[in-house]
């Protein structure tokens, strides 16, 4: 039972309150989902669950009130509750009614939600049947596979109901001058994601400099999944659709990037955008509202979004300079690679901390990166936990790897730095109590930077 005096939300409790945590709950932020009182497992990485399927969930790493190791696990069973009566079922939809796929990309269907006269709903996927006449894709179970370049249509039937489903099957040009070109990886990988493709003439144009439009065209396609511009009603008319470029303004007009001067005067989207511009879109996007752009460079540079152009200074990131094709989409894989989030730019002034002007991070935020070589190069700033210790917790999947005690300066920063660490990827806690820990996960070869200032408890 939740008890009655119980916090409505665990980011509003006193973390000074240490009695508080003496209760038997778990210590997680589930503001945006579930109880708030409820410990919440969301799997990933796995393949589709199927009816019937039995797995096995193992926490370790927790402690008791006392101090002493404690380890929870149990089974879990999924199974369908379908409804058996046939004459009762209105149709079935799915999620996407379009899909596009790369040859020799195989993905799954959309999620099938069969609805009932009752107004009862169910997701059926497990059991519908897919059929398709075309020779652009493969089915497999239920995924869909590229074959080759085309369109294809695919049949959905759930008891006697019909649903379908639109694919676009595209395959990765190649372009001459792109081919030993410094940035073919990043191009590589943009065309993969279709944020970019190349001219009637089959060139690519790496170093021709990019302009405003199209530089947003790269950035809102790569996150077209994310929360924030899954949430623009893209059919709002404040600007119009006479354009390719208009559906991208009304994402920037919506995130309040105030570009009023592109948004009316369409000639002006052409103009070549500056490194300046840039550091002001991504910072804005990223929930900061900073009046001058060398306070924009700097939390790039920071955050590690940007490496600067010739050095990471505020001068190195040559803020004047235009951007090329090539560097507009090495940037914005950067981007994608530190776990970059879009959550629009705020009407309140945002302003650097000290730390940050000195090339630290921001209060409550932590960065891990784990070297291809296996080495960990953990940084933060606690500034609560200043002229403190913080044990680090170095977790593989499961097994614990390694506890280190690291110091914590005056102005709230400390640094990790391992050898080389016989995992994948790492899940690390940086515990500043015996009841509290800062948690963030990173990958062999990648970096993550995490802020926790959304969540900070007061």
């Amino acid at each position: 039972m939740q008890p009655e005096d119980f916090p409505s939300q665990y980011t509003k409790i006193d973390s000074g309150n240490v009695a508080w945590f003496k209760q038997n709950y778990f210590n997680v932020d589930t503001a945006s989902y579930g109880r708030n009182y409820a410990i919440i497992f969301r799997p990933s990485l796995t393949s589709p669950i199927h009816n019937g399927d039995d797995f096995t969930v193992v926490v370790t790493g927790l402690k008791k009130t006392d101090g002493t190791s404690a380890e929870i696990s149990y089974q879990t069973h999924f199974f369908n509750i379908i409804p058996e009566v046939n004459d009762n079922l209105v149709d079935i939809k799915a999620d996407k009614q379009t899909l596009s796929i790369r040859v020799g990309e195989a993905v799954n269907i959309p999620n099938v939600i069969a609805h009932y006269n009752g107004g009862d709903s169910f997701d059926v996927t497990p059991e519908v049947s897919l059929t398709s006449n075309s020779d652009a894709i493969h089915i497999d179970d239920q995924k869909v596979i590229g074959a080759k370049q085309g369109e294809a249509k695919v049949e959905i039937k759930y008891k006697g109901k019909i649903t379908a489903l639109k694919i676009d099957v595209y395959s990765v040009p190649e372009f001459a001058d792109v081919q030993s070109h410094w940035a073919k990886q990043a191009i590589q990988w943009a065309l993969e994601k279709r944020m970019a493709g190349g001219y009637s003439d089959n060139t690519f144009k790496p170093n021709q400099p990019v302009t405003e439009a199209e530089f947003l065209s790269m950035l809102f396609t790569l996150y077209k999944d994310s929360d924030a511009i899954q949430r623009i009603d893209t059919n709002k008319e404040s600007i119009s659709n006479k354009s390719w470029d208009d559906k991208f303004y009304r994402y920037a007009e919506f995130l309040n990037l105030e570009l009023d001067k592109s948004v009316t005067d369409r000639t002006y989207r052409k103009h070549f955008i500056t490194r300046n511009e840039v550091a002001k879109i991504i910072a804005g996007l990223g929930g900061k509202n900073f009046k001058t752009n060398e306070e924009a460079i700097q939390y790039l540079l920071v955050m590690g979004y940007a490496t600067g152009k010739n050095g990471p200074s505020v001068q190195g990131f040559a803020g004047q300079d235009s951007l090329t094709r090539a560097e507009a989409i090495v940037f914005l894989k950067n981007l994608s690679e530190h776990d970059y989030i879009i959550l629009g730019k705020p009407d309140n002034i945002s302003e650097l901390s000290d730390n940050e002007k000195n090339g630290w991070l921001a209060d409550l935020t932590i960065r891990a990166k784990f070297t291809e070589e296996k080495n960990l190069e953990l940084t933060g700033n606690l500034t609560e936990m200043a002229n403190s210790t913080v044990t680090v917790d170095i977790y593989g999947i499961t097994k614990l790897i390694s506890s280190e005690k690291v110091m914590v300066d005056s102005n709230g920063n400390f640094k990790l730095d391992t050898g080389p660490i016989e995992a994948s990827s790492l899940n690390i806690y940086v515990k500043i109590r015996s009841d509290y820990s800062y948690y963030i996960d990173v990958d062999q070869g990648k970096e993550t930077t995490y802020s926790y200032a959304y969540t900070k408890l007061n």
